[in-house]
């Protein structure tokens, strides 16, 4: 019961920060300080207006006029500026000529309000297609960066997208970035451009790298040649990592030469797209329609499985595995299935793992079935068991829940 509150106010205080940041969204996107600025020259232009012509009629009048009482003429004055036509006219020469510097006062305020309004609408158009750019001064935590951009970037957008249940955004680094066109509002409703070179310190500090969830480096499709693709790949990430050596990173190469060259780079990961797909090619030749079991781990939805890894919970500690596994099976409630056990290095996931661990194995200690402390179970698991009760809710929230219910505790995500 305690932990409610913290939940609470998390959930909360994470709506508002959301909030916060597509209001600027909105108010860059629409000129929004431009328009407060107007609004508060036009108030300036009327108090001032009123009460100089007050002041002028009161001093200067032989006989009271319009503009003697003072609450009366600040609807004079507001008329005057935005219409012209008031038949109440000032007694003396002075409130005359104030009158007269009003009036070519409104016709610029008019003209300023509506080349505003036009532009508003004309840039709305313009960029109904595009990506937004990110709101200036503006901070970001818990978000996904992806450097460059190729063919495969909208579906990538989407799979980030639905993993994190569409609740944090998602920023995309390139140069032509604010050029980007989408097809799908709802997937790219929280996703933001930033335009600019990638290598520059300026751009990438603007992605708010340090903050990041995860950071994801594209091969870009515009070089002709693949050492040129991998190599403009690999200078955009020791630059984010040179920014943001913490934040979990992995980068898409061509070509499995390149890696040589990728060493410094501790702790990322990298990705040669056609290399799996010449290991499913030979299992496919093995084992008909394994590309569909592929698929259907590949493609995330609601409705499919996923790989994931999570901490063991204090309850598991000096439990075999194998009663382990069936503690996952008995459980109808939230169905997942223990699959292997990870006891990689702190900044190094999935370095050293088992998949499906047998006692004598090779390549596990005597008595490396019994998990310990600092061990993290590989998990399949439904992305739709909490998401059919509550759409708010995604694979974070089932994992929370399921593992709160075990008695792992806050720190269990630590």
């Amino acid at each position: 019961m305690k932990e409610k509150p913290k939940n609470l106010k998390s959930i909360f205080l994470r709506i508002l920060s959301n909030y916060k940041v597509q209001l600027r969204s909105v108010s860059h996107l629409n000129r929004l300080s431009q328009v407060r600025r107007l609004f508060v020259l036009i108030i300036l232009v009327w108090i001032a207006g009123t009460n100089l012509l007050y002041l002028t009629e009161k001093l200067f009048a032989k006989s009271p006029g319009p503009f003697s009482n003072y609450f009366e003429s600040y609807w004079h004055i507001i008329i005057i500026l935005f219409s012209g036509i008031e038949d109440k006219e000032p007694v003396s020469l002075f409130g005359m000529i104030e009158v007269t510097v009003l009036l070519i006062l409104g016709v610029c305020l008019i003209a300023l309000i509506t080349g505003l309004i036009v532009a508003i609408l004309v840039r709305k158009i313009q960029n109904a297609q595009y990506l937004r750019q990110k709101p200036p001064n503006t901070k970001l935590k818990d978000h996904v960066v992806i450097i460059g951009e190729n063919r495969h970037l909208e579906n990538i957008v989407r799979h980030v997208n639905l993993a994190l249940g569409g609740r944090e955004f998602i920023l995309v680094v390139s140069a032509s970035a604010g050029k980007l066109k989408y097809r799908n509002v709802h997937i790219f409703k929280k996703v933001f451009a930033v335009s600019g070179d990638p290598l520059k310190v300026d751009v990438l500090d603007n992605a708010d790298l340090g903050t990041a969830r995860g950071i994801i480096v594209l091969s870009p499709w515009k070089k002709d040649r693949l050492r040129d693709r991998d190599n403009a790949a690999l200078m955009s990430a020791i630059a984010a990592y040179c920014r943001a050596p913490e934040s979990p990173m992995i980068v898409e190469l061509q070509k499995e030469k390149s890696l040589g060259y990728a060493s410094p780079l501790e702790g990322v990961e990298f990705l040669i797209s056609w290399k799996f797909g010449e290991l499913l090619i030979g299992e496919a030749a093995l084992n008909p329609g394994i590309t569909e079991i592929f698929n259907e781990f590949m493609e995330y939805s609601p409705m499919t499985s996923e790989f994931y890894t999570v901490p063991v919970p204090k309850k598991f500690i000096g439990r075999s595995f194998s009663s382990v596994q069936m503690h996952f099976l008995d459980n109808d409630d939230y169905p997942s299935v223990a699959v292997g056990i990870d006891r990689s290095p702190k900044g190094k996931p999935n370095a050293s793992f088992w998949l499906v661990p047998q006692s004598g194995s090779s390549n596990l200690p005597d008595g490396g079935l019994v998990l310990v402390k600092g061990d993290r179970l590989i998990l399949i698991s439904r992305n739709n068991l909490v998401e059919e009760k509550d759409t708010e809710l995604s694979i974070f929230s089932i994992k929370k829940k399921y593992f709160d219910d075990l008695g792992a505790g806050e720190d269990f995500f630590g």
